[in-house]
């Protein structure tokens, strides 16, 4: 007589598929002894719904869900509460300094301390969803996932148009990443691949593709989220089988930091039907030392790989 639970009958499938033995490292959600230091371990942001999270300067994560944000040391001590007007939609690290926090009508630009500081409004760009937003170099990029655009601003936050390119996006998440030395990654989800375009709009590179190898990327559209490290390694989020990986500058694939094993299983469904924010299930964001840390949208959780 089988006595196993719907959960434990998921896990024995999955890691008997993957010849996964021993104790699995560095992930999240963990469904079974590990050897993480504590500051690895998942962590309460106290929001109800997360949706994204950035890296500042100062090495701080910011984090941003239902409306407000919040500001965490780099061993992830809450420091900062700052309600907000309304619900945000995205959060980045400006390109010297502080944040940029993407409301649905207006770019709100805070200092180190979390004061307002401007506010860029949105309302003559009509039609425009934010769905994500990074700075470097002399412009700031948005990305709208339900029209498929990357709109760019300067600085100073005066609009420049938008890419040529119209992207097959995922609504809800459409992840935009600058590097650097200022290119841009937009991760084109609906097409299982990461472009790279490089200060004037000009596509530069392009990699990635659909498969169930780990080098590619499965499901109907992933990567739901990216980050480029300081040395220009990409990490990539997945929903679906949900799992977190390193590849390099070019685009080899170079290990999984995170495998869906690594996840609750009461919780697996929830990367593919969670509506709160950007719906993709998961948020990555590198630090200057090369930290990567994870926002877990299911439970509003934060972690850091490395």
């Amino acid at each position: 007589m089988n006595n196993e639970t719907n959960s434990q009958q998921f896990h024995r499938r999955h890691f008997m598929a993957l010849g996964v033995q021993g104790t699995v490292v560095a992930g999240l959600g963990l469904t079974g002894p590990s050897a993480l230091a504590a500051d690895q371990k998942p962590m309460a942001t106290g929001f109800k719904h997360a949706c994204d999270l950035t890296v500042m300067a100062t090495g701080q994560i910011a984090v941003i869900g239902d409306r407000q944000l919040a500001i965490f040391s780099r061993n992830r001590h809450k420091i900062l509460v700052k309600d907000l007007d309304a619900a945000p939609q995205a959060v980045c690290a400006g390109a010297k300094g502080g944040l940029l926090v993407a409301m649905q009508d207006a770019i709100l630009l805070l200092n180190d301390a979390g004061a307002q500081i401007g506010r860029w409004s949105l309302a003559d760009r009509d039609g425009l969803a934010v769905t994500s937003i990074s700075a470097g170099g002399n412009s700031v990029y948005v990305g709208d996932g339900v029209h498929g655009k990357v709109h760019r601003f300067t600085a100073s936050g005066q609009y420049q148009g938008s890419l040529d390119q119209t992207f097959a996006a995922a609504a809800n998440f459409f992840p935009v990443e600058v590097d650097a030395e200022g290119r841009l990654h937009v991760a084109h989800s609906s097409r299982h691949r990461i472009e790279t375009f490089n200060p004037a709009g000009i596509s530069v590179a392009s990699w990635g593709a659909k498969s169930r190898e780990a080098a590619g990327f499965s499901g109907c559209c992933n990567p739901v989220d990216l980050a480029v490290l300081p040395d220009g390694k990409f990490v990539t989020a997945e929903r679906g089988q949900p799992r977190i990986k390193l590849f390099s500058s070019k685009g080899d694939y170079i290990k999984t930091l995170a495998e869906p094993e690594q996840f609750t299983a009461d919780r697996l469904s929830s990367y593919d039907n969670h509506q709160a924010c950007s719906g993709g299930g998961l948020s990555v964001a590198a630090g200057p030392k090369g930290e990567v840390y994870v926002l877990d949208h299911a439970d509003s959780s934060l972690q850091r790989l490395s």
